[in-house]
């Protein structure tokens, strides 16, 4: 929540978060704390809320790490080789006794 949206989000000054919606007691304690955090802390809030949302829309979007793994996956596997843990359970389970 940007400062911006923190101000809006106020109720006439009085420091009270106005929100209508139904909200637990502990997410409306959390967000009274927000309001307190350094805004790199924010940000990162921000943005996992926007993966929720997304994920709640049933969008999902790789984070660059995933991204990452997904290419290093694909390599391995031009290249030959086994795809790290994508093939390890498969392996453990051809090798126990039946």
């Amino acid at each position: 929540m940007t400062r911006a949206l923190q101000a809006q989000a106020r109720d006439g000054g009085s420091g009270a978060l106005c929100y209508t919606g139904p909200m637990s007691k502990t997410a409306k304690q959390l967000l009274e704390r927000v309001a307190s955090w350094p805004e790199e802390d924010i940000e990162k809030l921000e943005e996992a809320a926007r993966q929720i949302e997304a994920w709640r829309n049933g969008e999902y979007h790789a984070t660059e790490e995933e991204l990452r793994a997904i290419d290093e996956a694909t390599a391995e596997l031009d290249r030959g080789e086994a795809a790290g843990r994508a093939n390890s359970g498969l392996e453990n389970r051809s090798q126990s006794p039946r």
